[in-house]
Formats: C-alpha cells, structure tokens, sequence
C-alpha cells in the first residue's frame, strides 16, 4: 500500500481528473477562465484507478497555485508528505519516513500541476487545443507528453474537471475545492528540511546555494 501511494502522491505530477470551486462562465474556454486567476488554493481528494476501474489508493491534503511556477500539493493523510515546486527548484519531503529530496523543477508544462499555472500561449504550443458544447480538449502536438489527451470540462460554475491516464494506464481523479478569494503568499512556498532528515538527493546543491532562481526557496 506504501509503494502505491507514493506512486499516487507523484502522480500529482503525471496525471488526474480534478475538480476546482472556481468562478467560471458557461460557454468561455476554461483555460481563459483559470488564466484570469493570479493563483488559488484550498483542499484535495485524490483517488487512483487501475484500468478495469477498480480503486486502488485516497490520499487528502492541501494545495496551492501561484503564477507562473509555483506549487505546493501536500498529502495530510493516509500519509503525509510535501511537494514544492517553485524558483526552478524541486521539492519532496516524506513526514512519516523522515526523508527529503531536491531536484531541479520540471521545465514544461507537461504536468497537471503546471498545467494549472502555465500561459495559454505556451500551452498552445505544446498542445493542440478545441472548445465544443463546454468541454476544453487538449491533444499533445508531439509524442513525448505525459497524457494522449486531457478533456477539461466545468460541471458547474464553481467546478472544472480534467480528466486523463498516466503510463501506468491508471486514472487519477482529485477533487480540489477552493478557499474562496484566496490568493496564496509568496511565502507559502517557502520550504526549508528539517533538521536530521535523511537527504535523497540535492543536498550538495541545497547547502551550495546551486540551481536557484531569485526569490526561490532555499
């Protein structure tokens, strides 16, 4: 059940199905709607599916989006761990196994989570991208995306669901639900290792001060 989860937590990254209390209009592409948001956040429910649909893992938490590349996805249970992505850098820090790494940030928007935040115009490069009857799809223009194809819909005015497979074949789904007119801080992506935790990877880097844009997190 650990492997799992740990595979849904950095699912977060590869794919979802996700559902966001967001003020959205009827018959605008959702992508307008969510560019006109300087950043939100609020609480998750992720669920797995393998392919014949039966569920294999839940994990709850808190999230948080600032344009133009900054997260926070953090699993509060079944276990708990924290993921920080913001000035260029990487972060994962395991609560229950007491363990961190440091990596450099993904550099695309291949991501769900960096699809949340990416530019329409970027996003229009990567991927080719029709409205019809208010659901937003997005076909990758190459081969090398994590996903064949992310339908985006708005359910209701305060709700968006997307939806796609990771490589695994597997459906993510997570239900996001916003504090509203709540724009996180800057700070709140700020993250720092606690002390006596067992190092993965990038603590040379880290204590080097190495691969950090300004106003990173250090």
């Amino acid at each position: 059940m650990v492997t799992v989860i740990k595979r849904l937590f950095w699912s977060a990254l590869g794919a979802l199905s996700l559902s966001v209390c967001i003020p959205l209009s009827a018959s605008a592409d959702v992508l307008d709607d969510l560019a006109a948001q300087p950043g939100f956040e609020g609480q998750f429910t992720q669920r797995v599916f393998d392919q014949n649909g039966a569920l294999l893992a839940t994990s709850e938490g808190d999230f948080a989006v600032l344009r133009p590349d900054s997260f926070r996805w953090e699993v509060k249970t079944p276990d708990q761990q924290v993921l920080v992505i913001t000035g260029g850098v990487l972060w994962q820090y395991d609560r229950d196994l007491e363990t961190v790494l440091r990596r450099p940030a993904p550099a695309d928007e291949s991501s769900p989570l960096q699809l949340l935040g990416a530019d329409r115009a970027a996003l229009e490069r990567r991927y080719i991208i029709t409205t019809e009857q208010g659901a937003t799809s997005l076909i990758p223009r190459g081969d090398t995306e994590l996903f064949e194809r992310l339908l985006i819909t708005a359910p209701a005015s305060e709700r968006l669901s997307l939806v796609f497979t990771d490589g695994l074949a597997q459906t993510i789904e997570i239900e996001l639900e916003l504090t509203p007119g709540k724009t996180p801080a800057k700070s709140a992506f700020d993250f720092e290792p606690p002390e006596g935790v067992e190092w993965l990877e990038g603590r040379e880097a880290y204590e080097a001060g190495v691969g950090l844009q300004d106003g990173g997190s250090r």
